[in-house]
This record gives structure tokens, C-alpha cells and sequence, in this order.
């Protein structure tokens, strides 16, 4: 993730540090880099501005440092928390969580399942399913193709039902 930004925002550092000051909002300090890393190519500039409006003015560096270590999530806590069941819902053109990350948690996520069924646990009814949304940058719920990112999960939603 933080190869990806530096990818995206290249002159992250020097703004911050020279212009910013370390404002922890300064990798987002404008629209255009708010566009870059949230939303699809194709996301019209002038609807960026709404959603800035909405963005806190301070972003906590202390949740981006915290990721950093291994330690971050336990997978297997996780799938206990959620009843065995996870779907990751990638967007095909996310700036910060490339599918190759995305992908990359899934197999994480279903490899913990599998050990966990061999230490005993009852994973009968446990599954870790992905899928992308085409087109959608990494804000799903508010890019263009935010209906079929809803779809998607309202599918999956179903299923669960069916299965059950």
C-alpha cells in the first residue's frame, strides 16, 4: 500500500514536510490528489469538491504507522468475528489497494480458514470469497460504478442467506 502511494504521489514527502509542515492531510491536499487516490479516471473533477467537504480536516497518522507491522490484524480473529464467513470487495482500479494486495489478503484469509479447520475449529460452513468491481477507484461506495459495487455485495448478501 505505501509503495502504491508513493507511485501515485510521488512528491509526497517534500510537500509535506516543505509546504504542509506535516499536516497529516497534505497526501490530500488538493483535488486533483484526492481524485488520484479515491476515484476512477473517469470521475468528473468538479464532483471531488462535495466529497472533500466531507473529509475531516485532520487524517490520524497513528491507523497508517500501526499497519505497518505484521502484527496489525490477526486473520484468524477476524474470521472468528465474522462467523468464518469473508468477502473481499476489490476495486480493479484502486491507486492504493492494487488487486495484486487484494488478491494477495484473500489467499492470507482463506489460508487461515484452512489451518484453522486443521486445529480443530468447525469451518463446515466457513468461506473467503473475492470479487473486483470493474472500473471503480478505491472509494467503491463512491465512484461512478458505486451500483455495482452495492450488487456485488447485495449478492453475496444473498447467498449467505441461501446457504444458511
Amino acid at each position: 500500500m505505501y509503495r502504491a502511494w508513493w507511485t501515485l504521489d510521488p512528491l509526497f514527502l517534500p510537500r509535506m514536510f516543505l509546504r504542509d509542515w506535516l499536516h497529516p492531510r497534505s497526501p490530500l491536499s488538493s483535488s486533483e490528489l484526492v481524485k488520484a487516490a479515491f476515484f476512477c479516471p473517469s470521475f468528473p473533477i468538479d464532483w471531488v469538491k462535495p466529497f472533500e467537504k466531507l473529509m475531516s480536516e485532520y487524517e490520524s497518522l497513528r491507523w497508517p504507522v500501526s499497519t505497518m507491522w505484521r502484527g496489525y490484524v490477526d486473520p484468524r480473529r477476524v474470521l472468528l468475528g465474522c462467523g468464518m464467513r469473508l468477502f473481499v470487495l476489490a476495486a480493479e482500479l484502486d491507486q492504493l489497494m492494487k488487486m495484486e494486495l487484494m488478491e494477495k489478503t484473500t489467499a492470507e484469509y482463506a489460508g487461515a480458514l484452512k489451518q484453522m479447520g486443521k486445529d480443530g475449529y468447525d469451518i463446515k460452513q466457513g468461506k473467503v470469497e473475492f470479487a473486483s468491481v470493474e472500473g471503480s477507484g478505491h472509494h467503491l461506495m463512491n465512484d461512478l460504478q458505486f451500483e455495482d459495487a452495492a450488487r456485488i455485495f447485495e449478492d453475496w448478501l444473498e447467498e449467505l442467506d441461501h446457504d444458511e
